[in-house]
């Protein structure tokens, strides 16, 4: 496999400072994806696989001209540091 890295399902996430494991859907995003449609992708697999709708969704970088907390289909999406770069992550984190 190159560097290319395909992020298409359910992953479980642990970073310092949770007190749990956080479980995600992620999709990966090629240049020409735009996040939007990816998000409500992944939210709709989210609602498929647990039976709740997604609160949050995360990037390494959001895209230009958009602000952290911004809404897509219900779902507010933030830039976050432990996000892998080139996917969307959905999902709900109660710290």
């Amino acid at each position: 496999m190159g560097d290319d890295v395909l992020w298409n399902g359910a992953v479980d996430v642990r970073c310092e400072g949770w007190v749990v494991t956080k479980t995600f859907v992620f999709r990966s995003l090629t240049q020409s994806d735009r996040v939007s449609l990816k998000l409500i992708e992944a939210a709709e697999e989210y609602l498929r696989l647990f039976k709740d709708y997604p609160r949050l969704a995360y990037v390494s970088k959001l895209p230009r001209g958009v602000e952290n907390g911004v809404e897509v289909d219900g779902v507010m999406l933030f830039e976050s540091e432990w996000m892998p770069p080139a996917c969307v992550a959905v999902g709900w984190i109660d710290l």
